[in-house]
């Protein structure tokens, strides 16, 4: 699962994964990949609209989606980072 998720951050491509939550909810959710780390992805999601973090334990199954990439989102993404270190700078 972890070279399928790889993949498709590496390809630009959409994701549909099988999530569960801390609370044992689990949800079908197709994502597309903005950020990963070691133990946990950052991703648009469609379900909700919003960008979100994934931890990866919690994520049971992944595969390749049919939509269409955002390539737009990482600029959105990008730029609530600058927006956010802009706000947690101290003078």
């Amino acid at each position: 699962m972890e070279k399928v998720i790889r993949k498709a951050y590496h390809n630009h491509t959409p994701l549909e994964i099988i999530y569960k939550t801390d609370e044992e909810v689990f949800s079908k959710r197709t994502i597309y990949i903005l950020k990963t780390e070691k133990a946990s992805l950052t991703a648009y999601c469609y379900l909700r609209n919003q960008i979100r973090t994934f931890n990866m334990e919690n994520i049971l199954a992944a595969f390749p989606a049919d939509r269409v990439p955002r390539p737009s989102l990482l600029n959105k993404y990008e730029s609530s980072k600058k927006h956010q270190n802009n706000r947690t700078q101290t003078f």
